[in-house]
């Protein structure tokens, strides 16, 4: 199968499960927000930034790194699935008994410190399903990924009405994160043993492949340190706002509330970007071992259909949020607009910012690493100063400066590697893409205040016509079409597919 159809049939089962997850979560986010309000639902969501950050703080970068590895070296599987499964459920203990001490020691009611380890529990149960996932992506078995987020999102839709019907509080909703966890758990190993352990179809791993010792735990754990210093600074850039602003603003579960509010609307479209991203890092990681022409050709169609994506979305957003929100949330968190008018363009940025994902395929993610923990510690330095005056607008302005910060190292750094694809190109790109946007902005900003469900495709496709007007898309991308529709292997369409890959490493 081509590479290109390998990232499609990929893409497309990720981006349809995010799709699925991502309305089953703005439905339950949406119904949890309105039945317990600002104050509540800021201990909801400041509990499961403060859970999720310190699951990330401790045991992040074993599933990219074991996805990295197996993706390249299939009989690698056992090593990573024993010896990393065994570090993420250790470190995934850690962090629950961590978080509890925290809000304990931070004096926080009672309510929210058993809302705490609820949800830390529950992240637990999640964080223990990453390895299996990983070897399941590593070996392109993107279905069981499929089922077992679609069971868990589809978990807590039900729960949530029973939820609505019982009244329940805070506390009640905690409980539906930890049992649609759990049983997502129960779900990942049963298909785990049945898929690799008791199937007679390769892959198949026996019971005597995988070995636990200390001196594997070790070097996995060294090797996946510059992954998760990468995970951990892009995870702070969010998770460590809601945290900061609860322990620094006094009355804050409102704030909170708000914010996350509209962060969770950003977060349904960085998941989809994530699951795209996820389907095609195998991809990479085979591109980089063959042919450095058709790395930077991935790279640069990556970087063009990401901003011809993003870059409307924020102007719209930006355009309708007070609606977004009103709609949505109803008219108790409109104070959320302003904060959906910025984060809105940290979705923008992440998009156009495919470095760390090129960086961590080339055996570069010191590189990534470096540059978001640098912003992650611009962000916290900034976030200290500024929201005991300003509070969740600082938040996500100081997100959206950072998260251009990275941005623009990442994007000089990456112009020094053997495959950049030239300022040209960029420029081409913007001078289709800009246009195109204003048109669109401008028919929404002029246009009769109709359903948001008239508005937004009606804008879509004013936006697509003056792309399609503009000569936007070029013979690369129909040679990604014909490779995708032919099955026809990617390099002989763009070279010879024989160059050297690059350096092996920082």
């Amino acid at each position: 199968m081509s590479a290109v159809r390998r990232i499609a049939q990929n893409t497309v089962i990720l981006i349809s499960t995010q799709v699925l997850v991502a309305v089953f979560g703005l439905i339950f986010g949406t119904f949890a927000a309105r039945h317990l309000g600002p104050d509540s639902f800021g201990i909801l969501t400041f509990a499961l930034s403060l859970t999720q950050l310190a699951s990330l703080l401790f045991g992040s970068g074993l599933a990219p790194l074991s996805l990295r590895e197996v993706a390249a070296n299939q009989s690698a599987a056992p090593r990573y699935l024993a010896n990393g499964g065994v570090l993420r459920m250790g470190m995934a203990a850690i962090s629950l008994l961590l978080v509890t001490l925290y809000a304990w020691l931070m004096g926080y009611p009672s309510e929210t410190v058993l809302v705490v380890v609820l949800l830390a529990l529950a992240l637990a149960f999640k964080a223990t399903t990453e390895i299996p996932y990983s070897i399941f992506r590593a070996f392109e078995m993107m279905q069981y990924i499929a089922v077992g987020q679609i069971m868990s999102s589809l978990l807590l839709l039900v729960g949530l009405g029973f939820a609505l019907v019982y009244d329940f509080n805070v506390v009640g909703f905690a409980w539906l994160y930890v049992a649609a966890n759990g049983l997502a758990l129960i779900y990942v190993a049963a298909m785990l043993i049945w898929r690799f352990f008791l199937s007679h179809h390769p892959p198949h791993i026996s019971r005597g492949q995988v070995m636990i010792d200390i001196p594997s735990m070790r070097v996995i754990r060294a090797a996946a340190f510059p992954f998760a210093v990468a995970t951990v600074g892009m995870a702070s850039l969010h998770y460590a706002d809601s945290v900061m602003i609860s322990a620094m603003v006094s009355n804050s579960d409102a704030l909170v509330g708000w914010y996350n509010a509209a962060y969770r609307l950003v977060d349904m479209l960085a998941a989809l970007r994530a699951a795209s991203a996820i389907s095609i890092t195998p991809v990479l990681v085979q591109a980089y071992t063959t042919s450095r022409e058709m790395l930077t050709f991935i790279c640069e169609r990556l970087f063009k259909y990401y901003v011809i994506l993003a870059l409307p979305i924020g102007v719209g957003t930006t355009l309708l949020a007070e609606r977004f929100i009103r709609t949505v949330y109803g008219r108790q968190y409109m104070d959320s607009t302003i904060a959906l008018q910025i984060l809105i363009w940290v979705f923008v940025i992440g998009s156009a910012n495919i470095f760390p994902m090129l960086f961590q395929a080339i055996q570069r993610a010191r590189t990534a690493a470096v540059v978001i923990v640098v912003s992650a510690i611009l962000n916290l330095l900034l976030n200290l100063v500024l929201i005991p005056r300003y509070d969740y607008v600082a938040a996500a302005a100081t997100t959206l400066a950072c998260a251009c910060f990275a941005f623009i190292v990442l994007s000089v750094l990456y112009a020094r590697t053997d495959y950049y694809f030239g300022l040209p190109s960029v420029i081409k790109l913007l001078s289709r893409v800009i246009p195109a946007t204003a048109a669109m902005g401008l028919m929404v900003w002029y246009l009769p205040q109709w359903h948001l469900g008239v508005t937004v495709p009606l804008a879509a496709v004013i936006y697509f016509i003056v792309l399609a007007l503009l000569r936007t898309f070029d013979a690369g991308d129909f040679r990604l079409l014909v490779s995708l529709v032919s099955n026809q292997p990617l390099a002989p369409l763009i070279g010879s597919g024989k160059e050297e890959g690059g350096p092996s490493g920082d």
